[in-house]
C-alpha cells in the first residue's frame, strides 16, 4: 500500500507541473498599485482639449492607398500629411500582446502593459484602479465624454464619466449601427454644441466587426474606411484652435481578421496626430531612394504620458511609457518629468518586488540624450523583469506542453491498471496495448494526441467496474450541475464574495481572518468539488461491507483516481480550447476564465480528497 501511495504522490505533482507550465506561458499576472501621482507640469500644456477618434482594429497599412489592395486608404489623413506637415504627426503604433480591446484601453489609459491577471486588491470587477488618464481628468474639474464602445463603462467608474452614449460590442455582424450612432453624437456635439467636454472618446467598430466577419481583403473593408474618412474629415471642420485630434487603433489584425495574439499584422496599428496650430517641425517619416516611406514607431504606452503632459495633468502614477518628445518645444523638460514620474513608480514598487536596479542620477543632467537613454534602459528592464510581455504561444511549443500533459494520463492509465486490477484478460491486453503504441507514438510525431483521448475515454468506461464508474461519474455530472445550478459561473465578476464576509469585518487587515476569508469563497464557490471528495470515504466504506476482499483504503486509492482521471480530462481539454482558440475574440473573456476555474476547481479537489483520507483512517 505504501508504495501506491507513492506512485499516486508522483502523479498528482506529475499534473501539477503539467498544469503550472502550461499556465506559466499562458496567463501572465503582475501586481498593480492604486497610488496617484499630483505632480503636475502646467507648462508644458499645449491644449485644453482632445478628441480620441478610437478605431478599433486600425491595422496600419490600412491608412495608405495600397497598389496590391485597392480596399486601403484613408485619403483625409494622407492629404493632411503632405499639405500641412507640421500640424501633423503620424506613427507606427505598436501594441503589447494580448492584442484585445480591453487590455489595450487599460494599457493607453494607465501607461501599464495589463495581462489576463492583475493580482490587485480586488478581483470582484474590470474596473481599473490604477492611476489614470481619465481619472486624472476628473480630478483636474475636466470633463470626459465616451461614444461608442460599451467596454469603456466596465473599466471606468461611471462617476468619472461625465456624458457616455454607448453600445454593445459582440454583435459582429452588425457593422454600422455602433458607428452611425457616433456620428450622429459628434454632430450634436461639435456642430450644435450642446454638450461641454475637455476629453471626447469616440470609439468606432465597424473596421474591427468587417474583419471578424468578413476579413481585411473584403469590399466591405473599402466601404468602413470610407465611412471613417468622412468621421475624421467631420471633425477637422468642427474643431477648434485649442483641440488635439488623436487618430489611433488599438490593435491590427490577421489576414483572416482575428486578433489576440503577437504576429506583426496585430502588433502593428496606427497613431495619427492633428492640430489647427503647430505641432512639429521635425519629420517623422522618410522616404528612400527606392521610393519607399519608413515611419518612425512609438509603442502604444508611450502616448499617455505624452497626452497628460499635453493636457496638463499629472502622468498616471504607474507608467512605464515614454514620451514622444517630437510634440514638445523643451524636449528637455518632457523627459525629465517623466523621469521623475517612473523613478516614483519604481520606488514605490520595491515594496512588493525589486524590478531594476535604482535608476542613476540622470535628473540632475542636462543632456537629454542620456535622460531618454536611461528611460529605455528602464522601460525595457521593466518589461523583462515583469514579464509583461506575453510569451510566445506558438503551436510547435504547446504541442510540447500538450504531450506532456497528454503522456501523463497515459502513465495514470497503465498505474490503475497495474496497481488496481488483479489480471489482464485479453479485452485489456488489446486496449492496453493500443494504449501503449499511441504513447510511443505520441514521443515520435506528436500527431496521435486526438487518439490517445479518444483511447483514454474508451479505456475508462470499458475496463473498470460497472459500479465504480457509475458511482465516480454519477458524483462528476452531479457536482457540475451544482455548481450551476447555485448560481456560479466560470467569470470572476459572478464570484460570491459577500460569502466571505460573515462574521469577518471587510476591512480586517488581520493575515489569519483574511485567511479565513478565503477559505470561506473557495468553499462556496466549489462546495460541489468538496462535497464530491469527501463523499469518497463513504462510499469506500460502503464497498468495504459488501465485499471484504478489498480493504477500505485501497478503494479508496481507486475511486479517488477515477475521480482524479475525470476532473483531469476536464482540465486538459478546457487548456486545449484556449490553446486552440487563443486568437479567439472572447478568449480572454470567456475561455482563459474557465481554464482558471477549472484548474482552481481540481486543486481544490485534489485537497478535499486527502482530507477525506484522512477522515478514513480516523475512522478506521
Amino acid at each position: 500500500m505504501k508504495y501506491e501511495y507513492i506512485i499516486l504522490l508522483v502523479l498528482i505533482c506529475n499534473l501539477l507541473a503539467s498544469i503550472y507550465v502550461f499556465t506559466n506561458g499562458f496567463l501572465i499576472r503582475r501586481i498593480s498599485l492604486n497610488n496617484v501621482n499630483n505632480k503636475n507640469y502646467p507648462e508644458l500644456k499645449k491644449f485644453n482639449k482632445s478628441i480620441i477618434l478610437f478605431i478599433d482594429a486600425l491595422r496600419f497599412d490600412f491608412i495608405f492607398k495600397n497598389s496590391e489592395n485597392e480596399n486601403f486608404g484613408l485619403p483625409v489623413i494622407e492629404n493632411l500629411l503632405n499639405t500641412e506637415p507640421y500640424r501633423t504627426q503620424i506613427y507606427k503604433f505598436i501594441a503589447d500582446p494580448p492584442t484585445t480591446t480591453m487590455q489595450r484601453i487599460k494599457a493607453l489609459m494607465t501607461g501599464t502593459l495589463p495581462t489576463f491577471i492583475d493580482a490587485g486588491s480586488n478581483f470582484d470587477s474590470y474596473l481599473i484602479e490604477e492611476d489614470n488618464l481619465i481619472s486624472q481628468i476628473y480630478r483636474h474639474n475636466k470633463s470626459v465624454v465616451i461614444l461608442g464602445d460599451d467596454t469603456w463603462l466596465s473599466l471606468f467608474d461611471s462617476g468619472l464619466i461625465h456624458k457616455h452614449h454607448t453600445y454593445p460590442s459582440f454583435n459582429i455582424k452588425d457593422l454600422d449601427t455602433n458607428d452611425l450612432n457616433v456620428d450622429e453624437k459628434l454632430k450634436e456635439i461639435l456642430i450644435e454644441k450642446k454638450l461641454n467636454w475637455n476629453f471626447l472618446v469616440a470609439h468606432y467598430l465597424g473596421i474591427d466587426h468587417c474583419g471578424h466577419s468578413f476579413g481585411p481583403n473584403s469590399p466591405v473593408l473599402k466601404r468602413k474606411l470610407n465611412d471613417i474618412d468622412q468621421s475624421i474629415r467631420l471633425i477637422i471642420d468642427n474643431m477648434d484652435n485649442d483641440t488635439l485630434l488623436v487618430v489611433m487603433g488599438d490593435h491590427g489584425m490577421t489576414e483572416t481578421g482575428d486578433h489576440g495574439g503577437d504576429s506583426q499584422l496585430e502588433l502593428e496599428t496606427s497613431l495619427f496626430f492633428y492640430s489647427k496650430r503647430e505641432l512639429s517641425k521635425e519629420e517623422v517619416f522618410y522616404k528612400m531612394k527606392d521610393g519607399r516611406i519608413l515611419f518612425k514607431e512609438t509603442r502604444q504606452i508611450n502616448l499617455t504620458p505624452t497626452l497628460a503632459l499635453l493636457l496638463g495633468i499629472p502622468i498616471p502614477f504607474s507608467n512605464l511609457g515614454i514620451v514622444i518628445e517630437n510634440l514638445f518645444e523643451n524636449k528637455y523638460e518632457a523627459i525629465l518629468a517623466n523621469f521623475q514620474q517612473m523613478n516614483g513608480f519604481i520606488k514605490e514598487y520595491e515594496q512588493f518586488d525589486k524590478l531594476v536596479d535604482s535608476p542613476s542620477e540622470k535628473e540632475k543632467s542636462s543632456n537629454l540624450k542620456e535622460l531618454t537613454i536611461e528611460l529605455k534602459k528602464i522601460q525595457d528592464a521593466c518589461r523583462e523583469k515583469c514579464q509583461l510581455i506575453a510569451k510566445e504561444f506558438d503551436f510547435k511549443s504547446n504541442k510540447i506542453i500538450t504531450l506532456y500533459i497528454a503522456r501523463f494520463f497515459m502513465i495514470f492509465l497503465i498505474v490503475q491498471q497495474i496497481f488496481l486490477r488483479k489480471k489482464l484478460n485479453v479485452k485489456d491486453r488489446v486496449l492496453f496495448m493500443n494504449l501503449g503504441f499511441s504513447f510511443l507514438t505520441s514521443f515520435v510525431s506528436g500527431e496521435s494526441i486526438l487518439s490517445i483521448w479518444f483511447v483514454t475515454l474508451i479505456y475508462f468506461f470499458c475496463l473498470n467496474e460497472p459500479g465504480d464508474v457509475t458511482q465516480v461519474l454519477g458524483s462528476f455530472l452531479i457536482e457540475h450541475y451544482f455548481f450551476y445550478a447555485t448560481g456560479h459561473e466560470t467569470t470572476f465578476t459572478h464570484i460570491k464574495w459577500e460569502s466571505g464576509f460573515h462574521g469577518f469585518d471587510g476591512d480586517n487587515n488581520n493575515k489569519l481572518v483574511r485567511f479565513i476569508m478565503i477559505i470561506f469563497i473557495i468553499s462556496n464557490t466549489f462546495s460541489a468539488k468538496i462535497l464530491s471528495a469527501l463523499h469518497l470515504g463513504r462510499m469506500s466504506i460502503q464497498k468495504e461491507k459488501k465485499s471484504l476482499e478489498h480493504k477500505t483504503e485501497r478503494m479508496f486509492l481507486k475511486l479517488f483516481i477515477q475521480l482524479i482521471l475525470v476532473n483531469s480530462i476536464k482540465v486538459l481539454f478546457s487548456a486545449l480550447s484556449v490553446f486552440l482558440l487563443r486568437r479567439h475574440l472572447m478568449v480572454w473573456k470567456i475561455f482563459a476564465p474557465r481554464f482558471v476555474f477549472e484548474v482552481l476547481g481540481f486543486l481544490t479537489g485534489i485537497l478535499s480528497g486527502f482530507i477525506s483520507f484522512l477522515f478514513i483512517k480516523e475512522i478506521k
